[in-house]
């Protein structure tokens, strides 16, 4: 056995440990709780807040299905954060007929805000709910989610709730390139459930949070310069001694997000360089860690080594926990099957981030511009 031996030897159970830890973390992100006895308990009081911008092709549907929600008090506050089109007329065509919906507009941003935080803070400054759900005006859920959400929530003693939810309208290739970005996004979820002090969990989808809590850590005025500003919420909230509880509701909330393979790096063009603080070179090293015992698993049954098949069916173990996610969401394992042949597009997209957030020296959002220099300064730590 030579060094090369070795290094298959060691991918391998790299790839294993990674197998092992996924189904270790799916363990501990359980399903969304079903509805108890109807009409048991107070009816809890939920305001959504909506930023909108440019969201007229889905807005209104969006909005029909949140009215939709039952055995809950309801308001949904839209913020449209200077949209260029008819998004705040379809909003305000809603509210005319039901005074549950109510429509907060931005025409200029303030200074020192990012739109979505700022849009994000409007809304909740017009809430009078004791239930706060930042979500999007591309997300759909089904008519009981919200109050199975908020019970979840009563019954771990939780004060903010996150849903991983379903990738809509994405192809096969999408779906199963999403997968490989799963699995750091489910440890995520899986230590806030465990309690861990320095876990931080929030996905933008469906973030419900009490409006307590939410004041008490200051609002979105903490994340006002914060791109990945529904991570953070989780990570403030924790260091607030507030809990958060994460649930998987792939079959009751859905969301569009990419459609096609290559819609995955332009659609997390801001988001990665942000998610590892503007650090240059944590960013590297995150490539490099992922694409380096891809690269030998992938080249090692060419080498004609009984090591380097080793080597990529340790690759191919990752498949268990993929299977396991697939069964759970109602997602075909064909999904689950593919994703190891698509772990590269992971450190294409945290190379891209990079290296267009450095080139333009800032992060473009809304048709607003960000400097890093500031970006960098303003991130929570």
């Amino acid at each position: 056995m030579d060094v090369l031996d070795l290094v298959f030897l060691s991918v391998a159970a790299l790839w294993v440990l990674v197998a092992a830890r996924g189904l270790f973390d799916l363990a501990a992100l359980p399903d969304l709780p079903p509805r108890g006895a109807e009409g048991a308990g107070a009816r809890p009081s939920v305001t959504v807040v909506v930023p909108a911008r440019d969201e007229e092709a889905r807005i209104a549907e969006t909005l029909e299905r949140l009215l939709a929600q039952a055995d809950v008090e309801f308001e949904v506050v839209v913020v449209d954060d200077r949209s260029r089109d008819r998004t705040a007329e379809r909003v305000r065509a809603l509210a005319s007929i039901d005074a549950r919906v109510k429509l907060v507009q931005v025409t200029e941003l303030p200074a020192g805000w990012l739109g979505k935080p700022h849009a994000c803070q409007r809304g909740a400054e017009a809430a009078r709910g004791e239930w706060l759900l930042f979500t999007d005006g591309d997300v759909w859920l089904a008519p009981d989610v919200v109050r199975r959400a908020v019970d979840a929530g009563d019954a771990h003693g939780a004060q903010h709730v996150t849903l991983a939810t379903r990738l809509d309208e994405a192809n096969l290739f999408a779906q199963a390139a999403v997968a490989t970005f799963g699995g750091p996004l489910v440890m995520e979820l899986a230590r806030a459930n465990r309690d861990h002090p320095r876990s931080g969990a929030g996905i933008g989808a469906f973030n419900l949070v009490r409006a307590d809590a939410w004041r008490a850590i200051g609002g979105h005025e903490r994340l006002a310069y914060e791109v990945v500003d529904d991570l953070r919420l989780g990570k403030l909230l924790r260091r607030g001694g507030f809990r958060t509880r994460a649930f998987l509701a792939a079959r009751d909330a859905s969301v569009v997000w990419a459609r096609t393979l290559f819609d995955l790096p332009r659609a997390l063009e801001k988001n990665f360089f942000a998610q590892f603080g503007y650090r240059t070179s944590v960013a590297l090293a995150a490539a490099l860690a992922i694409t380096l015992p891809w690269l030998v698993a992938a080249l090692g049954p060419f080498t004609g080594r009984a090591t380097g098949v080793a080597a990529l069916a340790g690759l191919f173990a990752t498949i268990a926990p993929g299977l396991r996610g697939c069964a759970r969401q109602g997602v075909s394992p064909l999904v689950a099957l593919l994703a190891p042949c698509f772990v590269w597009i992971l450190p294409v997209a945290i190379l891209r981030s990079t290296w267009i957030t450095l080139r333009a020296g800032g992060v473009r959002w809304r048709d607003t511009f960000y400097p890093l220099a500031e970006l960098r300064a303003r991130r929570v730590r």
